[in-house]
């Protein structure tokens, strides 16, 4: 997902802060500070790729675990 005007490394950093997992880039380039060749190979700009974040779902994922995930997200962003 894209969040516009939010660093997508900066949100990893507080949602962790905040006991909410979620990644940016591909998993193959986990740790890298450039952004996905996925993205940029699809077109993305490369501001956009910077301001995407990658949530992994699965089916342990629970309505509660997306419900915290929105809700924080949003106080970052709102707090931006």
């Amino acid at each position: 997902m894209i969040i516009k005007h939010l660093d997508a490394a900066d949100a990893v950093d507080e949602l962790a802060s905040r006991g909410v997992c979620v990644a940016n880039g591909s998993a193959c380039s986990s740790g890298s500070d450039a952004p996905s060749h996925v993205l940029t190979g699809m077109g993305l700009p490369y501001d956009l790729a910077f301001q995407t974040l990658r949530v992994s779902l699965s089916l342990d994922t629970s309505e509660d675990d997306l419900n915290l995930l929105v809700s924080e997200l949003s106080a970052i962003a709102a707090a931006r």
